[in-house]
């Protein structure tokens, strides 16, 4: 390579280019702090730089076709993408998209499936269980450690963390908070004892209930 004072000799100028690197998943955009990007020309390493905490990397560079690549752990990476340096434009913007699985969860009791069961994922739209106990979120960004909460009535929560780095299946076996009541029709009477709210399920029409 040429070194500034040789690039001024021969009448060479050189650019101060921002470059800024945004995170785009379900969660939203955010900057890709302290980010490698390598920069090519004719198919030779050229240079690299590191973005800051905001995103952002300024690189010196002549004018001149470029090409660039940057990766980053659960992001589809840019490969061989060009950058034309043309001694007027002097910043560029670019995306990594967040690769995303989906999370399903198997809510059930020693009873068997629990419907509307809520379930939240930290940062996502919380959703219930059907009446088999099930809930997919299709679209969950590559996240490690992510919290999750399950929650019905008539039942302890249950809380974890997961990594989503694959598609996952997740069964969770929630805890009645007393003891159910099991009918000869097969009813389930919950929670047992009670303070305010009864919760009754019967797999046959009920037409009368007294308590």
């Amino acid at each position: 390579h040429l070194s500034h004072d040789q690039k001024k000799i021969l009448g060479l100028s050189l650019q101060n280019i921002e470059f800024t690197l945004i995170g785009k998943g379900p969660k939203g955009n955010l900057p890709l702090s302290y980010n490698n990007v390598d920069l090519y020309y004719k198919n030779n390493i050229y240079s690299r730089f590191n973005t800051d905490a905001q995103g952002k990397g300024i690189i010196q560079l002549l004018k001149g076709d470029f090409t660039y690549n940057s990766s980053r752990e659960g992001y589809y990476s840019i490969s061989n993408k060009a950058l034309l340096i043309d001694g007027v434009k002097n910043s560029f913007q670019d995306t990594l998209y967040q690769k995303t699985y989906s999370v399903q969860f198997n809510i059930n009791s020693q009873q068997g499936a629990i419907q509307d069961a809520s379930i939240t994922l930290d940062g996502y739209t919380p959703d219930f269980t059907n009446a088999s106990g099930l809930v997919i979120f299709p679209n969950i960004g590559y996240e490690k450690k992510l919290l999750y909460t399950v929650q019905r009535n008539g039942f302890f929560d249950a809380t974890g963390t997961i990594d989503v780095i694959n598609p996952i299946i997740l069964n969770i076996t929630l805890t009645a908070t007393g003891n159910e009541i099991i009918s000869r029709n097969h009813s389930k009477i919950y929670p047992n004892p009670t303070t305010n709210q009864l919760h009754i399920e019967s797999e046959k029409p009920i037409s009368r209930i007294s308590v």
